[in-house]
C-alpha cells in the first residue's frame, strides 16, 4: 500500500531537513512510472502502477520508520544526502535508504554501548510480514532497505 508510505516518508523529510539534513526522495511509485526526485508526488492509490500490492502490517510501519530516523540523526553525516528511493524486485516492492556515514560515528557507538536493538527490531518486523530487511554498512555509508512482498 503505497499510500501507507506518503505520510511517514514526508514527516520523515521533513523533520530530518529541520534539522540540517538534505534529503532526496526518489518517488517512482511503479515499475512502469516516471521517476519523481522531491515533490508532491503522492501515488494515486494502494498498488504499483502495474496493479500489484504489497502486504504490510501498518503497525510496524511508524515503528520502522522512527528506528531509521533515530539511526540517521545518531551516525549520518549531515554533509551527505540521506536518499530515499522505492524499489522494486520480481517478488518485492520497498524502500531503501542511504546515507552517509560521520566520522565519529564509530566511536558514538562504542561510547553510547550501541546493541543495534533498533536495527534487530526492523528485521524482525520485516520477517514478520514476510519482507526482509537488507543492511550494508561500510566505514563512510549505511544502507537499509525495506522488502515487502507482492500480494498472490
Amino acid at each position: 500500500m503505497w499510500t501507507l508510505f506518503y505520510d511517514p516518508l514526508s514527516e520523515m523529510t521533513a523533520y530530518l531537513e529541520e534539522r540540517g539534513y538534505t534529503v532526496e526522495l526518489q518517488t517512482n511509485w511503479g515499475p512502469a512510472s516516471s521517476s519523481d526526485s522531491g515533490g508532491d508526488s503522492r501515488p494515486n492509490d494502494d498498488s504499483a502502477s502495474d496493479g500489484r500490492q504489497i502486504r504490510v502490517n501498518e503497525e510496524y510501519i511508524n515503528r520502522i520508520m522512527d528506528n531509521i530516523v533515530s539511526n540517521i540523526e545518531k551516525y549520518a553525516d549531515k554533509s551527505m544526502p540521506v536518499r530515499t528511493e522505492v524499489v522494486y524486485t520480481e517478488e518485492y516492492g520497498g524502500l531503501a535508504f542511504q546515507n552517509g556515514t560521520a566520522c565519529d560515528a564509530r566511536d558514538r557507538r562504542k561510547t553510547e554501548g550501541s546493541t543495534n536493538i533498533g536495527l534487530h527490531n526492523v528485521e524482525k518486523m520485516m520477517k514478520n510480514m514476510n519482507g526482509y530487511c537488507g543492511i550494508e554498512q561500510t566505514e563512510r555509508t549505511f544502507e537499509i532497505s525495506l522488502m515487502f512482498p507482492w500480494m498472490k
